[in-house]
């Protein structure tokens, strides 16, 4: 009989973008070792397609490795057995070379249903009616401002944007935020600005499938906005555009991971306190820099955060200038 590795736990760590990368992690581990696997029902079943294995037998919990560099923990590439037999506990966030051998599996596997991405679509071609490259902007808010999750500044994209637009053919702009107001900081400088509600696109109403024992979903309906809940919309297309700046985030990492059409990808760097190019494929969905080392930079973090208001940070830190609410 086969070895198995299981996740019982699939949505208990994080939201959408975390469940995507635990799911690769459990399903890459088990190619690459030729072992089984089973998870339960979550939801990429309904947005992706995915007719998983269920799990129909319980395994001894295993937890993931790191490495603690005396700031934030690591994780480390599992070995080899390490997890057979066993029910993962983690983020599965390890470094994507890891995951590099099945990066076509991975992005096939990827495409949303048809019945998901109609009215998206439709939007995103309107977009780029009125130009040849789409920059998606995500802009990290809510419950970031602390740690390694600091809030990438506002004037950060400015300068990259200063410095780099003109290399582009026929540049629009794209700004997810969970601030649904920030797309009006870029006024009229860089041309026009899209948001899902400049394109038309309605955000869902109904509860996604299989998400509602994500631990992070009470919270997030308890804002009682739909762009809290429907994930799914600006990730996708965010994954439509030609180049990317996004947030420490995974959800900017895992829409460049799967863009359809992607020349360029951008994440904000801490201590450099701007944008460096990096590989989806080939480097870690989070960047390990943290707060509690790069201390006082304008705007990266949030003090008395509703949308974390148990984090509580150790340094002062001046607000963004140009982000004046």
């Amino acid at each position: 009989m086969s070895a198995t590795i299981t996740m019982s736990r699939l949505g208990r760590y994080g939201r959408w973008a975390n469940q995507i990368l635990q799911h690769a992690f459990v399903q890459c581990y088990a190619k690459r070792y030729g072992i089984d696997y089973a998870v339960p029902a979550w939801v990429g079943n309904d947005i992706f397609g995915f007719q998983d294995p269920p799990i129909t037998k319980s395994l001894p919990d295993r937890n993931e490795r790191y490495y603690n560099d005396g700031y934030c923990q690591r994780v480390l590439i599992p070995e080899q057995g390490e997890f057979h037999d066993h029910d993962f506990v983690g983020y599965g966030q390890v470094h994507t070379s890891w995951l590099l051998p099945f990066r076509g599996m991975l992005q096939g596997e990827h495409r949303p249903v048809p019945e998901r991405t109609g009215c998206i679509n439709s939007g995103i071609q309107e977009m780029r009616r009125h130009g040849k490259t789409v920059i998606g902007l995500q802009i990290r808010r809510s419950d970031y401002g602390h740690g390694i999750q600091y809030r990438t500044p506002v004037r950060w994209y400015k300068q990259w944007l200063r410095e780099n637009l003109g290399r582009f053919e026929s540049p629009v702009l794209f700004v997810e935020s969970e601030d649904r107001n920030l797309w009006e900081l870029f006024g009229t400088e860089f041309g026009m600005v899209w948001t899902s509600e400049r394109l038309g696109i309605p955000f869902a109403t109904e509860e996604p499938r299989n998400y509602d024992h994500c631990t992070h979903f009470p919270e997030d309906k308890r804002h009682a906005s739909p762009s809290f809940t429907d994930f799914f919309t600006n990730w996708w297309i965010l994954a439509n555009c030609d180049v990317l700046l996004i947030s420490n985030s995974t959800y900017g990492f895992t829409a460049g991971m799967f863009s359809t059409r992607p020349q360029e990808t951008w994440r904000s760097n801490l201590p450099a306190q701007t944008f460096i190019p990096f590989d989806p494929w080939w480097d870690n969905p989070m960047e390990y820099n943290s707060l509690n080392r790069w201390r006082g930079i304008p705007g990266t973090q949030v003090d008395n955060n509703p949308f974390a208001p148990s984090i509580v940070n150790r340094y002062p830190a001046a607000p963004d200038p140009e982000e004046p609410w």
